[in-house]
């Protein structure tokens, strides 16, 4: 009777620790996503400005990948932009549960068009980031979401490179002054 009374309480202490992993294990998930986010941008503008050659990440939200790309005419002009196979591999997958939710560039993140660019067009469904030599970048918000419907924004400063993660009142206003949803 006694391990009867025993298997029941840990049976409700388990029901009641077990939710509260899941919820952590989805947390980690979403900011493992958004670390990776932040170290493909941080390698494109470092490999741009080092290389003196633009770059770009091109995001795909419905698949939650992303590649970086690099500018280079001579390989096929019909798509100057060819995969960038350095250290990051030539696709990056977010974690499972964790997708890009929104992804705004340019005048819709609150940025102003950017001149002397090398023409760029994103395969179908992608949006890209470019990345140049001299340092400045596209303005960019990037929302990354995980399956329990949390959210971390990602911001991006067209003129420093600044990558700023919103705290969730800020993002909410941000979107909210972009018409972002």
């Amino acid at each position: 009777m006694e391990l009867l009374v025993v298997l029941v309480i840990l049976g409700l202490a388990a029901s009641l620790v077990l939710p509260r992993f899941a919820t952590a294990s989805s947390q980690a998930a979403l900011k493992a996503g958004v670390r990776d986010v932040i170290t493909a941008i941080g390698y494109a503008r470092n490999q741009a400005v080092s290389e003196g050659r633009s770059y770009r990440l091109e995001i795909d939200p419905s698949s939650g990948e992303s590649r970086i790309t690099h500018f280079d005419p001579e390989e096929d002009p019909e798509e100057p932009y060819v995969a960038d196979v350095g250290i990051l591999g030539e696709k990056l997958t977010l974690p499972s549960g964790v997708s890009f939710s929104r992804v705004a560039v340019g005048e819709e993140a609150g940025g102003v068009e950017a001149s002397g660019s090398p023409a760029s067009s994103s395969r179908s469904g992608e949006t890209s980031i470019q990345f140049r030599p001299d340092g400045t970048t596209d303005q960019a918000v990037i929302v990354v979401t995980n399956d329990d419907g949390a959210e971390l924004t990602i911001t991006l400063d067209q003129f420093t490179a600044r990558v700023r993660v919103l705290e969730p009142e800020e993002a909410e206003e941000l979107r909210s002054e972009l018409g972002l949803k």
